[in-house]
């Protein structure tokens, strides 16, 4: 492949009112300095404003193509899996942008870089739209994780033992990666919790599999305020109970399959504490309006609430039936 173009594989799942957001996400992608083959696949999830309707007229650059596929409203993560199935099999590499993203001009450039070097899953820093500081060094992540650049390559660092914290505490963004596809491409998001975490799982998954992870502390990508999975969510919600239960979920999922050292283990079962004790009170509030089938869906979902059932109960009885919103 050195004397060839990559061929890269840009999947995006699409579910907005807004259409110029979408518009504004592929100029992102036709913009990129990278010199490569960019197949772009865009999994229309029912989105209020459709996919071809944008795309009818757009003219890609010589070397990008777009292809839209459409499927019953599912999810982002749904969507994603939809794609993946989709990519041509001689995808050497394949990244992931949601559709009120957008990337700066070098992201796929700077990945390729990392891949020459060795890279089998890369990612790098990112900016909310609207805000001046970029995620790591509003966070100090390169500082918080004691990461020395490569050689030659000041904004690249190799992720050593590492990593695994870095997804779970959410360094990780999905708009930011690329895999190597010819490695990877078999795997797949997990789809019995696609309301939480199932892009940090699959992460864990690759960090599982791989022993060369390399970051830019560049922001290679602008995160939009489009509608996500997150909109609408407030207290007594569907949505936000089922988020809730699907964070108990991966957390316990994500315990059962990865060896995690002994400080992020205990970081997770905290979470899932929380987690728990949080469901409980959504759980309550839907009983006290005679909603009785969440009580089955906690319970498959997890017998560990119910001590939290009990003395959440008890706490809102000794007070009058008022739930604690958090």
């Amino acid at each position: 492949m050195a004397n060839t173009a990559p061929r890269i594989s840009v999947v995006i799942p699409h579910f907005q009112n807004d259409g110029t957001l979408l518009r504004r996400s592929l100029e992102s992608i036709f913009s990129q300095t990278v010199i490569a083959h960019i197949d772009i696949v865009i999994v229309d999830d029912e989105s209020p404003v459709s996919t071809k309707s944008i795309t009818q007229d757009l003219s890609p650059p010589d070397g990008i193509s777009i292809a839209v596929i459409e499927q019953k409203n599912s999810g982002p993560g749904i969507a994603r899996n939809t794609g993946l199935a989709a990519l041509n099999s001689k995808t050497d590499y394949v990244a992931f942008l949601d559709s009120d993203d957008y990337w700066s001009p070098e992201h796929l450039e700077t990945a390729m870089l990392a891949f020459k070097l060795g890279a089998q899953f890369y990612f790098c820093s990112r900016i909310v739209e609207g805000e001046d500081e970029d995620l790591f060094k509003k966070l100090k992540f390169i500082e918080k994780y004691n990461l020395d650049s490569i050689e030659g390559y000041p904004h690249l660092c190799r992720m050593k033992d590492n990593y695994f914290r870095s997804v779970i505490e959410g360094y990780v963004t999905t708009s930011t990666i690329v895999y190597d596809y010819q490695m990877f491409g078999d795997l797949r998001f997990p789809t019995e919790f696609y309301r939480f975490g199932e892009d940090q799982f699959l992460w864990l998954t690759i960090g599982k599999r791989s022993d060369n992870v390399i970051c830019s502390d560049t922001v290679g990508l602008t995160y939009g305020k489009g509608v996500s999975i997150f909109s609408e969510q407030t207290f007594g919600t569907d949505k936000d109970f089922f988020r809730i239960h699907d964070e108990i979920l991966y957390r316990k999922k994500v315990l059962r399959n990865f060896e995690l050292d002994s400080e992020m283990n205990e970081a997770i079962h905290r979470r899932l504490k929380s987690a728990r004790d949080r469901l409980s009170l959504r759980l309550l509030h839907k009983l006290k309006r005679g909603q009785l089938r969440f009580l089955m869906v906690a319970i498959k979902c997890d017998l560990g609430i119910a001590p939290y059932m009990l003395g959440n109960a008890a706490r809102i009885i000794g007070r009058g039936f008022h739930v604690n919103k958090n």
